[in-house]
């Protein structure tokens, strides 16, 4: 898919928001990773906004159930914005991600 010829494309056609936009998307990935790999993901807030743009917390406990549908999801999202290439790298997957133990994210 070509998002530069999609309505999406008005998401990072400024600076400031391109570089807002990788951030959120970088932050989603990660909470997709860390659930595929068997975490219980929290996402917070430190401060307030009116303190600090870059303020989110991730918090990951580890309970060893890996989630199929994470993974699924990454896989989706890299697909879409054209990252693929990036499950071999940043974020690789389980390779036993095929059994979802039933617990839904």
């Amino acid at each position: 898919m070509n998002l530069t010829r999609t309505p999406l494309a008005e998401l990072w056609r400024h600076p400031l928001h391109t570089r807002e936009m990788g951030s959120q998307l970088t932050n989603v990935l990660r909470c997709l990773y860390l659930e595929a790999h068997g975490y219980q993901v929290t996402v917070t807030e430190l401060v307030g906004w009116e303190h600090s743009m870059k303020n989110e917390l991730i918090l990951a406990r580890y309970t060893g159930q890996k989630k199929r549908a994470a993974a699924e999801r990454l896989r989706a999202i890299l697909g879409e914005f054209g990252l693929t290439s990036l499950l071999d790298t940043r974020f690789t997957l389980p390779v036993d991600n095929t059994a979802d133990n039933g617990a839904v994210v």
